[in-house]
């Protein structure tokens, strides 16, 4: 467990979130809402119409700076199966995962 959480840039004493869903269900855009920056940002994530996150990128949120977010490839783009894309995302070694399907970011972001 220690070297997956060495592997995926873990901050220990931090909440180190996994952000997971399938392509295109809009999970940059759910870290850049809950982190209060916008598209194009310059801490912001990339966001777009087709996949743009290829490997797993690191947030640190500057509101609540004990919350870190990692953003991760929609697992519908590794062409692997579901068992392989947690095990290769070392899903396992993050405090929480939090699973963002396509309606999510608009209900959340609406409300902050």
């Amino acid at each position: 467990m220690h070297q997956a959480k060495v592997d995926i840039g873990y901050i220990f004493g931090r909440v180190n979130i996994g952000v997971v869903g399938v392509r295109g269900a809009g999970k940059s855009t759910m870290i850049n809402c809950l982190r209060g920056v916008e598209a194009g940002d310059a801490t912001a994530a990339s966001v777009g119409e087709v996949e743009n996150t290829v490997e797993s990128t690191q947030y640190i949120d500057d509101r609540y700076s004990n919350n870190v977010y990692y953003d991760h490839p929609g697992g519908a783009v590794m062409n692997v199966t579901a068992w392989n894309y947690y095990y290769r995302q070392r899903l396992f070694a993050y405090d929480k995962l939090l699973l963002v399907h396509t309606d999510t970011p608009t209900e959340v972001c609406l409300r902050y």
